[in-house]
């Protein structure tokens, strides 16, 4: 099975705090699969290969910088063109345990559901009212008192799925086919910072009218701040639903994620990364002592469990703290999304890659970023999380070479 990573960027290079994860990311995998391929415009290939990131094949053909803007697009053309089973991991997504994607019996799989919805409500319901909703949005005044908005806003969690998928789909709403909108769900809309795949064919044409959405309205959605996540999580999941029906039955009983619930959340900290978050206390199963997260990882009775039985709570309190959780496996499973720029995970992260490549590899990457951040006015040799690191650890970045007498 392939296993991919995809990454494109406008400044054609992949920033230290982001190299430091993706290449642990692609170690991670590779011990669980076998292989690792990467895509990215031709830039950031020639930089993986410098650094000797431990990819099978790099292929800098089928994207580019212009793919940019909306950044979820390169990711979907890549889709689009594999012809063969495939896993596309994001770069920021961390294996600890192996996930048997076989195991689920699925054509699809997804990580986890991004945004809760009332599932009490039908879709065509859930639909009408969402629809009420961005009309209220759209003519609700200034002088409404702030007690009604704060009520519009809870509803169903209404106002995180209307900024992020359902204001710009009844936007473009007289722009939607009807095929897709008599099918449209916003229940059950996946987060595929991890993406499975069995079934490429019916995969790379939902891809092909999601990409023909894409363009079709292409500067209405690179303005929208959530762009990225509509094109990709929800238009490609509702044409994937529009044209599969297992997957349309796969995806009312929820069985098209891994995950109960985001592997990490309730996060809470101070802007650093110091503070908590919570993590699932995830079942696994044991084979030839390798853990393995399977079909039977996922709890039956989720809706009845209490919090206490679903997570396992982290707290970084202080350095000695971030420093007990560089042994951490945080339940097999880690999606940093915007902590890995938070100087305590990037510690935790360079920790864990230093025990993979040894004090040399982590010094090349330093060395290879310091030469080029050199002449960047607010980018300094030593990141944040580099400069915490060293102070928990007494890790020197940069040694001086020993005088020969």
């Amino acid at each position: 099975m392939k296993v991919i990573h995809t990454y494109v960027d406008d400044h054609t290079i992949i920033w230290k705090e982001l190299l430091y994860v993706q290449y642990l990311s692609a170690i991670l995998a590779k011990k669980h699969y076998g292989n690792i391929s990467f895509y990215g415009d031709t830039k950031v290939c020639q930089q993986l290969k410098i650094l000797e990131l431990p990819y099978d094949e790099i292929n800098s053909k089928l994207v580019k910088k212009t793919d940019v803007k909306t950044f979820s697009i390169p990711k979907l053309k890549v889709y689009k063109e594999i012809r063969e089973p495939f896993v596309h991991i994001d770069t920021d997504t961390l294996l600890f345990s192996k996930i048997d994607f076989q195991n689920f019996e699925e054509d699809y799989l997804f990580s986890h559901l991004d945004i809760w919805m009332d599932d009490k409500l039908s879709r065509k319901e859930s639909v009408e009212e969402l629809y009420e909703h961005y009309l209220i949005q759209k003519t609700v005044e200034p002088v409404t008192p702030k007690i009604i908005l704060d009520l519009i806003k809870q509803k169903h969690n209404y106002q995180g799925m209307h900024e992020t998928y359902s204001e710009l789909f009844f936007k473009l709403l007289n722009r939607i086919e009807t095929k897709l909108y008599d099918k449209v769900n916003f229940r059950g809309i996946p987060n595929m910072n991890v993406v499975y795949v069995n079934n490429f064919k019916t995969f790379s044409e939902a891809c092909r009218l999601t990409l023909k959405h894409y363009y079709e309205n292409k500067d209405d959605i690179d303005k929208h701040k959530n762009g990225p996540c509509y094109i990709e999580q929800f238009i490609l999941h509702n044409y994937l639903r529009t044209i599969d029906k297992k997957y349309r039955q796969s995806n009312k009983k929820n069985n098209h994620v891994i995950f109960n619930e985001q592997p990490l959340g309730n996060i809470n900290d101070n802007g650093d990364g110091f503070g908590r978050a919570s993590i699932i206390n995830q079942k696994h199963l044991y084979f030839n002592n390798q853990a393995l997260i399977t079909k039977l990882s996922k709890y039956k009775n989720w809706d009845i469990m209490s919090s206490a039985e679903k997570y396992k709570t982290l707290y970084l309190k202080d350095e000695n703290s971030v420093k007990e959780l560089f042994d951490s496996d945080f339940g097999g499973f880690l999606h940093l999304t915007f902590l890995k720029w938070k100087p305590t995970y990037q510690a935790i992260v360079i920790d864990k890659l230093r025990q993979e490549i040894g004090d040399y590899g982590i010094r090349k990457i330093h060395k290879y970023f310091e030469t080029r951040y050199i002449n960047q006015d607010d980018l300094e040799p030593m990141s944040d999380g580099e400069k915490l690191y060293s102070k928990i650890t007494g890790f020197d970045f940069n040694p001086k070479p020993k005088s020969v007498l």
